[in-house]
């Protein structure tokens, strides 16, 4: 199964962004606490012009919680970085 996340910064808070969404007529269907930790073989190649590129080719630890159940995985992802804003 392929899944496509689309992730964006959000510069406002939790509440605010609920309620914009919900008037666009979105319903929250499943909540949850994500615990992500990159891991990467490449840290010493890191520094501020290729954190893009490292993250993307790095090793993901996710823990998440649910409601009735807690998931733990590790993924690779293929991540693709649009840098205009």
């Amino acid at each position: 199964m392929k899944q496509i996340e689309i992730t964006v910064k959000v510069n406002e808070n939790i509440e605010n962004a609920y309620k914009k969404l919900e008037k666009l007529g979105f319903k929250i269907i499943r909540e949850s606490d994500i615990k992500d930790i990159y891991m990467t073989s490449k840290l010493q190649e890191l520094n501020i012009n290729n954190i893009q590129y490292i993250l993307k080719n790095s090793i993901l630890l996710r823990n998440l919680k649910l409601a009735d159940r807690e998931l733990k995985k590790i993924t690779y992802k293929n991540k693709e970085y649009d840098i205009k804003r």
